[in-house]
């Protein structure tokens, strides 16, 4: 089969911007992008993959137009002069982000960066899709289509045949409607499929039917359940229509590169204990010294290991890290407990949860 013009097709939708970001970066693009240049649809956004973590992060560096340092050894890969691409700031605008994915828009594109898995194989990505119309991609490393065998002639019928192995049976379910509505047709074989592997997944949690919903589609849909209240399938049947509906409207964020780097690279801090150079005040006073509910944030300028540093106790922290401040800020010595969550704001790191303070100082 000759592929030329789906090619030419991709590449000139792209753009030479958009080529080299995702070349540099080792990229694949893969999904519903695909299936819309081949069936001559018009493509809503592009599902962009990455063989590692170091790949995402000098796609994300190069959109920022953030080189890195290399002489620091704690500087999260920083770009070498190939690959540092030096763009044109805001060429590439990063709306929000997500524990699965990442949304950045250049000019009329808009690009999904999904990292919550990293593939080396490229048909490593197509095991947990859903439909075979969805298993291609075009590999930047090797500027080539991959497609699987069922892709070309499910297209070219318009049918619908169902991977029973996908992780997302739920989705599935949800996005046959549709694919109705654009022209395709099921089996009731295929549909008895989707069923099946439904009722094998075994939901028990929150948590595992947050997994299922979020997807492919890489929202975050935990405030959408009370996690105080049992979990039971009758509570998840009534807010399944709300969730399908909340899908296609993210709400735009805007992340710092320090937010992404947070998302993408895990957290640093958790299970320890921490000195912090900086610590902002919340609510006026601390006075608890056992384990609270409470919330600490933190700058911008603590993260990343850049200013932190483990003290055993707040005698041990150096004379130097005290001084006047116009601010309410304090030293502290924390212990964050396995159940704290760790978020990345615009103001700083926030930890919530159980917190045990160890020790405080205020700045003078």
């Amino acid at each position: 089969m000759n592929l030329g013009r789906h090619k030419n097709t991709l590449l000139r939708n792209l753009g030479e911007d958009a080529i080299s970001m995702l070349t540099t970066s080792n990229a694949i693009i893969a999904g519903g992008a695909i299936t819309s240049i081949f069936s001559g649809a018009e493509v809503n956004d592009y599902d962009i993959y990455f063989r590692s973590k170091k790949d995402i992060i000098t796609f994300i560096r190069n959109a920022y137009n953030s080189e890195g340092d290399l002489e620091d050894g704690e500087d999260p890969f920083p770009l070498s002069e190939e690959d540092f691409l030096d763009m044109s700031t805001f060429e590439f605008t990063c709306q929000n982000h997500t524990s699965r994915s990442i949304t950045f828009t250049h000019n009329d594109l808009v690009l999904q960066l999904i990292h919550f898995e990293f593939f080396q194989d490229v048909t490593d990505i197509f095991k947990s899709y859903d439909f075979h119309i969805n298993m291609a991609a075009y590999d930047f490393s090797t500027s080539q289509f991959v497609l699987h065998d069922k892709f070309v002639t499910d297209i070219a019928e318009r049918r619908l045949t169902f991977n029973k192995g996908t992780r997302y049976p739920i989705m599935s379910s949800l996005r046959v409607s549709k694919y109705l509505e654009r022209g395709y047709k099921i089996s009731k074989k295929e549909m008895f499929k989707i069923g099946m592997a439904i009722s094998d997944l075994n939901i028990t949690s929150w948590e595992e039917l947050e997994d299922q919903l979020s997807g492919f589609y890489g929202i975050d849909v935990s405030e959408f359940f009370d996690h105080s209240v049992p979990f039971t399938m009758e509570d998840a049947f009534s807010m399944i229509e709300t969730v399908h509906e909340y899908l296609d409207k993210p709400t735009a964020t805007n992340p710092t590169i320090e937010m992404l780097f947070f998302t993408v690279l895990g957290n640093p801090y958790a299970n320890q204990r921490i000195f912090f150079k900086y610590i902002r005040k919340i609510n006026g006073v601390y006075v608890d010294n056992n384990n609270h509910e409470q919330t600490f944030t933190l700058d911008q300028s603590s993260y990343f290991r850049k200013d932190v540093t483990v003290y055993p106790s707040i005698d041990d922290v150096p004379s130097a890290y005290y001084y006047r401040t116009s601010n309410a800020y304090y030293a502290a010595v924390i212990e964050v407990e396995d159940d704290c969550k760790f978020d990345m704001t615009h103001q700083g790191l926030t930890i919530s949860g159980n917190i045990k303070l160890l020790a405080i100082k205020e700045l003078d």
